[in-house]
This record gives C-alpha cells, structure tokens and sequence, in this order.
C-alpha cells in the first residue's frame, strides 16, 4: 500500500500544479470596473516603458516582437488580442496582485506607476480609448502636513492628511499615502500604499512581530505620493515593535574585537608563536657565543 502511495504522490502534485498553471485569472468584477485617475498622456507612456523594461521585460518580452519567457502559464505578449481585450482595471489588478510566478507589484511600484505601466501597454492598441477618469476630490488648499497616530488596541497606524484653504483647516480626501518602517539598509513598506477617506485619513495595519530597535521603538515613514503636493512626508518614532536585545559586537571575543576581547586561540597562537620565535633568536645567539668562546680557546691554546 505505501509503496503504492509513493508512486501515486508525484502524480497528484503533477496534476495540481498543471492545473493551477491553466486554471483562468479570474478578476473580481469591482475591480475590472476600476479606471485611472489620470490621462494616459505621452509623458505618462514614456514613464510607463521605462518601468515595464525594468521590471516586465524579462519575463513579456518586447511587446508586439512575440519573444516572451517559455514559463508555464504563459506570460504572453503585452500587444497581443488576448491582452488587449482585458479592461485596465483588469490590467491593474494584475500587476498590483500577481499570482503563481507573476510577482506582486503593490509595494513595488506605486498606484500611479502602475497605472503608467497600463498606459504603456495600451500605446500598443490603436483602436484604444481611454474610458472617463475616476473623479477624486481635488484639494485646493496648500500648506499640506500630515499627522500620525498609533492605535495600539487595532494595532494600526493612522495616516491624517490635513491641509490650509483660506486659513481653515479641512482634510485631503482620496490622495494615495504609503508607509514605511526604517531598516538600516532602506526603509520597508508596510502594508499596501492607501487612500484617504473623507476625513483625510488612512489606514494601515501593522505587523504583529515588527522588529523595533532596543527599546522596541520603530521610526516610521508616512509619505504622500502626490506629486502635485510636492515631496511631503512625516516621520514618528512610536513604540509599536518587539524590542530587539542584539549582543554589541564588542561583548564577545572576536577576531575584530580589542585585544582583552580576541578568541583565546588567538591569543595562544599570537604569543606562542612570540615566545617562540624570540627563543629560536636567544638559542642561536647562546650557539654562536659558545662557537665564539670555543674559538677563543683554541687560538690561546696555539
């Protein structure tokens, strides 16, 4: 019975990934339905292709030259009919969720890049045309700043975005934000990039084991990524992570450490390799003294 089991196994993981590979990308209707925010102009297409050839090329291929990656299922050529006949939001969601070897783009790219990526493939659709922009309420105040708050009992991060118009206060409804955590080699991205609701706020769930420094405190970074805004972000130190005890390297014996803190073999080799050398350097010198010495003898002997 188990030797036929372990034959049948191999078969069975065989069907079930040929069938995951065939099975159709079904994308939820509300998000088919999802359009752009913005026109797909020349500037945003140029944006578009120098994205997608750095991060869809190895894979697609050149659009319309049909040299996309033998990968199962199929990546497909970006100008071809199959393509083209999905809706951008289909597109969209595509990139933004990925599945099996098609990678995740949301907290790659941001839903504008995205979006330029869609606009790119699209250049190659003469017969093309740009449904109605999705409406977002459109700020016209200045002064933008955002206001962070830590909600430690639905361990989320709240985003406010708030801005001046005509010396009132009022929120920034429906603009894209995304929040990253510092690490010593960049900052990571928590969570998918949000947008504000009608009070200018975003939410952002927190990961329940985010590593914080000693203390357990993780320096955040909420970014508005509008451009028409300019450059504005945010940063706040909040205890919202484990705190993380790592050795200081100068508490164990190591090889870079200080001379009281090397590895005792070390130590041991270093002087008794010393010791050594200067006890080799005093035996040939008591030689040469006694061949001196016998030197000496023989010529008062004569």
């Amino acid at each position: 019975m188990i030797k036929y089991l372990t034959i049948l196994i191999p078969f069975v993981f065989l069907y079930i990934n040929s069938y995951s590979q065939t099975e159709e990308w079904i994308v939820p209707k509300e998000k088919k339905e999802v359009v752009s925010t913005f026109n797909f102009t020349d500037e945003n297409i140029k944006s578009g292709e120098s994205l997608y050839q750095k991060n869809c090329l190895s894979c697609h291929g050149n659009p319309t030259k049909g040299n996309f990656a033998p990968l199962q299922p199929s990546p497909g050529d970006p100008a071809s009919e199959k393509f083209q006949n999905q809706s951008d939001g289909s597109m969209f969601y595509k990139i933004t969720e990925g599945r099996v070897l098609m990678p995740q783009f949301k907290n790659i790219l941001s839903e504008k890049e995205r979006w330029e990526v869609v606009a790119f493939i699209r250049s190659f659709n003469k017969n093309y045309v740009q449904p109605a922009l999705a409406k977002i309420d459109e700020f016209k105040g200045d002064a933008v700043n955002i206001e962070i708050i830590f909600d430690k009992e639905n361990r989320q991060l709240i985003a406010k975005a708030i801005g001046t118009v005509k010396e009132k206060i009022e929120p920034v409804k429906k603009a894209e934000m995304v929040l990253f955590a510092k690490r010593y080699f960049g900052n990571m991205q928590i969570d998918e990039s949000k947008r504000t609701n009608e009070e200018g706020m975003a939410f952002f769930r927190l990961p329940e084991e985010l590593p914080g420094n000693d203390s357990g405190y993780v320096e955040f970074i909420v970014r508005l990524n509008e451009s028409s805004f300019g450059d504005i972000q945010k940063t706040a130190l909040i205890h919202a992570g484990l705190p993380k005890n790592m050795e200081k390297l100068t508490d164990q014996r190591a090889m870079w450490n200080i001379t009281r803190k090397a590895p005792v073999w070390l130590l041991i080799s270093y002087f008794g390799g010393v010791l050594f050398v200067w006890s080799f350097i005093v035996y040939i010198l008591l030689q040469l003294y006694k061949l001196r010495k016998i030197g000496s003898e023989v010529t008062n002997n004569e």
